[in-house]
């Protein structure tokens, strides 16, 4: 794509994780993480986080989750949820 914004990244994950292609989906948002100008917003953490919980993925959900608290997504509610949701799927509710 030769123009990306943070609306063509989330778009980008949620074609992925509609059409369940988890790996893709994660795989872009590592690549969103690593190498883009535009960080992952609540849009990205929420799209992202019930494919972390369908594969079981507690590392992922950690991780996103540390992400989350260095940028304040943790107070936004829908990513709150998202996250007791992740965790507990993925059977760690002791994280939260």
């Amino acid at each position: 794509m030769p123009k990306r914004d943070l609306v063509s990244w989330n778009s980008v994950i949620r074609v992925f994780s509609d059409s369940k292609c988890y790996f893709e989906a994660i795989g872009v948002i590592k690549e969103m993480f690593l190498w883009s100008e535009f960080k992952p917003n609540v849009v990205s953490v929420v799209s992202v986080l019930p494919i972390c919980a369908v594969l079981e993925d507690e590392i992922m959900v950690s991780e996103i989750h540390c992400y989350g608290i260095k940028v304040g997504l943790d107070f936004q509610v829908s990513a709150g949820n998202a996250f007791v949701d992740a965790y507990g799927k993925c059977l760690n509710v002791e994280s939260l």
